[in-house]
């Protein structure tokens, strides 16, 4: 068997769709902002794939959903309209690894 091969670990790769919640200014669709990436007021992230999600400052699309219908709300009690939504992204992922050898030379 190939030394390169046999000492990776097993693999876990593929693709996902993640999203940014997003509102738009009346010329272009931009990212609503949030407090942190690690504090999103109570919202959990995704259980598959999270990690990599908030990694990348993504979100699923129910909390995407939510953290725009939270603009939209807070933006309607100070008595503006703003449109929102939910802009899909397409993730890919590789995730491997492998023991670090002693050089025994």
């Amino acid at each position: 068997m190939n030394d390169e091969i046999k000492n990776w670990c097993p693999t876990r790769s593929g693709t996902y769709t993640a999203y940014e919640p997003q509102w738009f200014d009346g010329t272009e669709w931009k990212r609503i902002p949030t407090a942190t990436v690690n504090d999103l007021s109570g919202i959990p992230y995704p259980l598959m794939c999270g990690g990599i999600t908030l990694e990348l400052g993504l979100f699923g699309y129910e909390q995407a959903q939510t953290l725009a219908w939270a603009a939209a709300a807070t933006m309607a009690a100070q008595g503006k309209t703003i449109q929102v939504r939910a802009q899909e992204f397409e993730v890919h992922y590789e995730l491997k690894a492998r023991a670090v050898e002693e050089d025994k030379s």
